[in-house]
């Protein structure tokens, strides 16, 4: 295994232990030395959680903005934008139904009454595909661990539930002590995720 490969595999196993995900036993000998040698430092545990003001997150996103060329916003603020957009393009679809109901009904030509016609089926098909890519999206635990949880792509498959997705634990003897398990952002409940970690 690369030295790079190595040091993404023991910084996954130190953000797993820790966000409580795993216990500190079960981890590499050398993750485990590693933690040790942390929770002696006199440091360790110390830093506050401190609340920022309104105004210094404000300026704190203008500064990352400014840093990396590009706009920092809540993950909300994105997602935000993205069901506007997905509702636009249904309002859009909408208007040109009524639109191509409308001039059906007219003296308007056929070749007119029929490109009418299908730019509303385009629209309305287009909507429908998007709508149907965001429930999969407010669904997708993978989704959720790539954005939230700074997780990589899992690809190794769980040797018991061989990629299969579960939202919730499946039998206790099944699931005990198996690594693909994945407490969700908020610990809002658990996931069998079939992949590990």
């Amino acid at each position: 295994m690369s030295d790079y490969k190595t040091a993404e595999s023991q910084l996954a196993e130190i953000r797993s232990v820790a966000s409580g995900h795993n216990d500190r036993h079960d981890c590499s000998p050398e993750v485990s030395a590693l933690l040790g040698q942390l929770e002696q430092s006199p440091t360790f545990g110390a830093v506050e959680k401190k609340e920022l003001s309104d105004e210094e997150a404000k300026a704190m996103l203008v500064k990352l903005t400014k840093h990396f060329s590009e706009p920092v916003q809540p993950v909300r603020q994105y997602c935000a934008a993205l069901n506007l957009w997905a509702s636009a393009l249904r309002m859009k679809a909408d208007r040109l139904v009524v639109a191509a109901e409308e001039k059906a009904a007219s003296d308007a030509s056929d070749e007119s009454k029929e490109s009418a016609k299908e730019d509303a089926e385009h629209a309305v098909e287009w909507a429908d595909e998007v709508g149907g890519v965001f429930m999969q999206i407010t669904k997708s635990n993978l989704l959720s661990r790539l954005i939230y949880d700074g997780e990589s792509l899992r690809t190794e498959m769980c040797p018991i539930h061989e990629g299969r997705w579960s939202g919730c634990k499946w039998s206790e003897e099944d699931d005990r002590n198996c690594k693909c398990q994945h407490m969700q952002s908020g610990d809002i409940g658990i996931n069998v995720t079939g992949w590990l970690p």
